[in-house]
């Protein structure tokens, strides 16, 4: 059986290429699709493929879902190998945010979209070790703002859908600490047996 993994760079502010978002695709995805389908599924196809065929000695970078933050569920890497992204849907809940806490404990570090520091998960912040901000989700004027003030909490940033020369010249002026963008490359597809 034919599977696929969908593996975009994420770039650090040397451009060098500090780890890759995987997403899984039970079918060939095609070339406008970015989301992939389960997580669970893609972490039992990177145990058949192989972590280090997809990323090297960069970090994989995974979603981290509902079906996740089942309290018995463990991850099947280590720390040093993967890096958890809360995805930009998710509905916070006790449970997720608990579950969250639990991983940092275990040294995994977690990644959060700015729109996820909402009130009622005030705390959710000390478990984040990268604030996500998507360059496509409003003006450009509103996400300068929105960098300013999340500079303030000094944890690192990583900016979402850099799409050109202009967004690039901001992370750089802003001093972002990680871009992620079409503006380098679309995500590359991978091919492996099940």
């Amino acid at each position: 059986m034919d599977i696929y993994i969908t593996r975009q760079p994420v770039y650090d502010r040397d451009l060098s290429v500090f780890g890759y978002q995987l997403l899984y695709h039970a079918t060939h995805p095609s070339s406008d699709e970015i989301s992939g389908d389960s997580a669970l599924n893609l972490l039992n196809s990177l145990l058949d493929m192989g972590l280090n065929k997809m990323v090297g000695d960069r970090l994989g970078i995974i979603d981290f879902s509902q079906e996740l933050s089942n309290e018995k569920f463990t991850l099947p890497f280590s720390s040093q190998q993967i890096l958890l992204k809360l995805p930009t849907t998710a509905n916070l809940n006790e449970q997720i945010v608990e579950q969250m806490k639990q991983m940092v404990k275990a040294r995994y570090k977690v990644m959060i979209h700015d729109h996820q520091l909402v009130a009622k998960f005030q705390d959710i912040r000390r478990y984040a070790s990268i604030i996500m901000v998507d360059f496509q989700a409003t003006t450009l004027q509103n996400v300068i703002k929105k960098i300013v003030e999340l500079k303030k909490l000094q944890i690192p940033l990583m900016a979402l859908n850099v799409d050109n020369y202009q967004q690039m010249g901001l992370c750089n002026e802003l001093k972002i600490n990680y871009v992620q963008g079409d503006f380098f490359n679309k995500p590359n597809i991978v091919k492996g047996k099940k």
